[in-house]
């Protein structure tokens, strides 16, 4: 479960972790009738949407009228197939010193819990750890001592934090806190910033809890209610019962099993290609098929669907005969690529041939070719 900036925030306050001063708004009356309440210059921010900087939707106003405007603009937009309900509005600070990056998450190699610090804070945490890995130090927290401050402070020593090194480290403290009361899988923020006058500020919060925990945390019912915000694609599948995530690339994934259809996304993704989806079907018929290759046509970005299953309790021929059937009915505008293999996967070989759809039976060979397809253009959209 994510609890989401709003919510991860009011918990920080809680934790002894400051943050701005902010509010909520789920209407544009709303975020302008609350204006006073900051009075200053604002960030605007939706909830909920990943990547919203580089999509241009972290926004900054000074008056009503430009909050005004860009609330108008942001809340019902459609992004990534997920609705803009609500905005948090922040006040800015205008001095940053300092912008740094704190996690507290598990570390499965070392079976530790770990705080994961930066002075790098503001960015993909991924890239400085690609471009500048030194700028990175894991610092392993014992579960059943908690955080001892004086070997914290040590391993902060080269972080040139100063006077703010207490400060610091008092919220590295609330987060772990935080972290260990809601059973978490990932606390996160970034950046955790040193202001001008020497605050250390929380300026952006995620936090992820582990699902199998959420009967120990009643409190935490109303807020996954409220933070379901799957895409409509994501919510039909989930009442026909499959694991389905909308992603940003243009390959539609048809494939059964978790590990399957992580290792078609890997494959894709070393012959440059991207996959739009995730969707994991495990036991499936021709029926089923049919009805997830009619969600995922949905996505006008598709240039290829890559159909890639192995029957071991399912039928190659049942399996075949859903895909022929969505082909020939259907008439999708982009090709279907298949692997399906397994049982009784002669059977489905025929059907596939006289349906006239490309099914390989290497998994290296079939990403070369999607990828090939969509890259080459060679699609009818």
């Amino acid at each position: 479960m994510q609890i989401f900036e709003d919510d991860a925030k009011g918990f920080f306050r809680d934790a002894g972790i400051s943050v701005p001063r902010f509010f909520i708004a789920d209407s544009v009356d709303g975020a302008v009738g609350r204006f006073g309440e900051i009075d200053s210059r604002v960030v605007v921010k939706p909830i909920g949407i990943k990547g919203r900087g580089k999509l241009g939707l972290v926004r900054f106003t000074d008056s009503e009228e430009g909050l005004r405007s860009i609330a108008t603009e942001m809340l019902g937009k459609e992004v990534g197939g997920k609705r803009i309900s609500k905005l948090i509005v922040e006040e800015t600070i205008p001095s940053i010193k300092r912008e740094l990056y704190l996690a507290i998450t598990i570390d499965d190699i070392r079976r530790s819990v770990v705080a994961v610090f930066s002075t790098q804070g503001g960015v993909d945490i991924e890239e400085t750890s690609r471009l500048n890995p030194g700028a990175i130090a894991k610092i392993p927290i014992s579960i059943s001592k908690g955080i001892d401050r004086a070997e914290l402070e040590a391993q902060l020593s080269g972080m040139a934090l100063g006077t703010n090194s207490g400060k610091v480290i008092d919220a590295i403290e609330g987060a772990y806190s935080m972290f260990r009361k809601y059973d978490a899988e990932l606390l996160e923020i970034n950046p955790l910033v040193i202001t001008g006058d020497d605050r250390v500020l929380a300026l952006d919060a995620l936090v992820n809890v582990n699902d199998d925990s959420l009967f120990r945390h009643p409190e935490l019912a109303e807020i996954r209610q409220k933070n379901n915000v799957q895409s409509g694609h994501e919510k039909r599948m989930a009442e026909l019962g499959w694991s389905y995530v909308d992603l940003d690339g243009n390959i539609g994934i048809v494939c059964s099993g978790a590990g399957l259809t992580m290792a078609t996304l890997d494959m894709l993704n070393a012959y440059g290609g991207r996959a739009a989806n995730f969707l994991d079907m495990a036991q499936v018929d021709g029926d089923g098929l049919y009805k997830a290759l009619d969600i995922i046509m949905e996505k006008k970005e598709l240039g290829c669907v890559f159909v890639n299953l192995f029957a071991g309790l399912n039928d190659c021929k049942k399996m075949a005969e859903g895909i022929a059937r969505y082909n020939s009915e259907r008439k999708p505008p982009i090709p279907i690529i298949a692997r399906v293999v397994g049982n009784n996967e002669d059977e489905g070989f025929r059907i596939f041939s006289e349906a006239q759809i490309t099914n390989l039976t290497s998994l290296e060979d079939a990403a070369k070719m999607v990828t090939q397809v969509v890259n080459d253009g060679n699609t009818g959209r």
